[in-house]
């Protein structure tokens, strides 16, 4: 038996492979090696999309660690209730006021114990990550589950492991839904100001992030680059830069 067949083998990972995202579904801390081909969109604990794979539709993911079999037994039963009893097809109007059909979130599940390197990214999350929240500071190992979209992480979801309570929180009616939820203008509203709140007192060592939109109180202007430097303890300033370099 190979030393790899063998390792796996001491991990729990569902029944069902395609209930399963890995390392290489995330994109993780950046290395050494891989500095000169990093490119802005590449922000640590978001999803890959490419080609082969589309990330993009909702993802309701569930990360968990080997002590946990039984909250993963829960949750790939949650998946089969879902798979025999399909969500009524919900539809929505966009911001232009058109129909659209959108999808259920698609249930899957990581092996943090296993995912190490994705692990680690969660434990090693900096200040200028926009999706600092979702940062582990704790050394308990405790399952998490969040809600995916586009890509990105949009909340935790702290309900029990049910079809009925994923339903109600996220594929309701037309009315309440992920889409809803996370597409209206008071949303994004809150998602900006909670990204330019102050920063917690921790000691950065230049920190690089790309603008993903304009905030005049901080003279950020959407595409370009910046870095945060830490004045004292409490104070921070963003200074444009013409090109990251590491």
């Amino acid at each position: 038996m190979e030393e790899r067949d063998k390792i796996i083998r001491k991990h729990i990972f569902p029944k069902n492979a395609d209930n399963y995202m890995g390392s290489c579904d995330f994109h993780l801390t950046k290395t050494e090696e891989d500095h000169e081909k990093y490119i802005s969109t590449s922000i640590p604990i978001t999803l890959k999309t490419t080609e082969e794979k589309d990330l993009s539709d909702p993802h309701l993911i569930l990360f968990y660690y080997d002590t946990q079999e039984e909250t993963l037994k829960r949750w790939e039963e949650v998946i089969y209730d879902i798979k025999t009893n399909n969500f009524d097809t919900i539809t929505v109007k966009d911001e232009e006021g058109k129909d659209i059909v959108i999808e259920p979130p698609r249930l899957k599940s990581v092996n943090l114990s296993y995912e190490k390197k994705l692990l680690e990214t969660f434990k090693n999350i900096t200040i200028a990550n926009p999706f600092k929240w979702t940062r582990i500071f704790y050394e308990e190992k405790k399952y998490f589950v969040i809600l995916y979209n586009k890509t990105i992480p949009l909340e935790f979801y702290d309900g029990v492991f049910s079809r009925d309570a994923i339903k109600r929180r996220y594929y309701d009616d037309s009315y309440k839904n992920w889409y809803k939820s996370f597409n209206t203008p008071e949303y994004t509203e809150t998602r900006k100001d909670q990204k330019f709140k102050s920063f917690d007192h921790l000691n950065l060592n230049d920190h690089y992030f790309r603008a993903v939109m304009d905030v005049k109180e901080k003279r950020l202007v959407k595409g370009k680059y910046y870095r945060i430097v830490q004045k004292s303890s409490d104070e921070f300033i963003f200074e444009e830069v013409s090109s990251i370099s590491y």
